[in-house]
């Protein structure tokens, strides 16, 4: 996904030589989980589950960082001890976004969204991860894989970056819809922007920023599901990743994030009041409360009328200062931090997870 509001900076006077703006992001195509540019099959593998470690190294291209490294390198690296074969969780997005030199723009978006939240955004030069649910065509179910959202093209429609499509744009609601697909208790959104401030020279800063106004005229997606035929062929069995001896480059140790750190990302912002009525049936406590609302979040089909039911559960337990409500609301947060998301589970060579 191109964001179509570019990141243009704030531009200092100069004392010296140099003046000293933000990272602006730069147009890039998306790279490609299952053929990254340096991919060999003695070198890379598990592309199927790579969709995380894939818009990480897309982030990075439009960054301009981690540029002495193939993308195979670069997913490889940012997937080893994060990626799994259950996937990669949203703690794990974030700690390769924050590797390639990314950070979380305030708090992660969790549960239901509106358009204007997005939106704001985007207009500020914000780029969006997305976890979402994925249809597959040969289970009928939604799988998880996360995508980036880039911007809105000239239409109002998102533009979206997926690691194994390429670049289309979606209507807000299919993009909803999408987010509320992902199995478990529905996806995540990350907001991002460039970490730090950076030294160019005059000339560059001259130089036109950011993105500008996208304008994609690629193809456009009402429903994001698989596409079998391109992972025919492909291994899907999931194997560790190459150890460092088997490349030509060092890789930095992995960046992790502390409990404190994770735990700010996922905070709710709750009003606050001596206090209020508690939602959490009395008869179940917080933590079964929070598995109730979990297990209506869970649906994963067609009919998404379970899972708006409990939507509309965890919108009270989040807009509400009673302390009982807020514990199973941590706890449903906390599911939302751990719940993976790979790229699309497909069968192929009899591979079924």
């Amino acid at each position: 996904m191109s964001l179509n509001i570019g990141r243009s900076g704030i531009i200092r006077p100069s004392l010296a030589t140099q003046d000293v703006q933000r990272p602006q992001w730069k147009e890039v195509p998306v790279v490609d989980q299952l053929n990254p540019e340096g991919a060999t099959p003695e070198t890379y593998r598990n592309g199927v589950y790579n969709c995380a470690g894939a818009v990480a190294a897309t982030v990075a291209r439009a960054l301009g960082t981690k540029q002495g490294q193939s993308d195979a390198d670069l997913i490889n690296d940012l997937s080893r001890d994060r990626t799994t074969s259950k996937g990669t969780t949203t703690k794990g997005m974030v700690s390769m976004l924050k590797e390639v030199g990314a950070q979380v723009d305030g708090k992660a978006i969790t549960g239901r969204y509106s358009d204007s939240r997005l939106d704001s955004l985007l207009a500020k030069g914000d780029k969006v991860v997305a976890q979402v649910g994925v249809k597959n065509e040969s289970t009928g179910r939604y799988d998880p894989h996360y995508v980036l959202v880039d911007g809105k093209d000239k239409n109002g429609r998102y533009v979206i970056k997926d690691p194994l499509k390429g670049t289309y744009s979606m209507s807000a609601e299919s993009l909803r819809k999408a987010v509320n697909h992902m199995p478990g208790a529905g996806g995540v959104l990350i907001p991002i922007k460039p970490a730090q401030p950076r030294a160019v020279a005059p000339q560059e800063a001259a130089s036109p920023g950011g993105l500008g106004t996208s304008k994609v005229s690629g193809p456009t997606v009402d429903v994001i599901k698989t596409d079998d035929s391109k992972v025919q062929g492909k291994d899907t069995t999931f194997k560790p990743y190459l150890t460092d001896s088997f490349q030509d480059h060092q890789p930095r140790p992995p960046v992790t994030l502390n409990p404190q750190e994770t735990k700010a990302l996922f905070k709710p912002v709750v009003p606050t009041v001596a206090e209020a009525p508690q939602l959490v049936a009395h008869d179940m406590g917080p933590d079964k409360y929070a598995n109730h609302v979990l297990g209506l979040l869970g649906q994963n089909g067609e009919d998404t009328s379970v899972k708006e039911q409990g939507q509309q559960l965890l919108d009270g337990l989040k807009t509400s200062a009673n302390p009982v409500d807020q514990t199973a609301y941590e706890k449903i947060m906390q599911s939302f931090a751990d719940q993976a998301g790979i790229g699309q589970r497909v069968k192929v060579r009899g591979y079924e997870e």
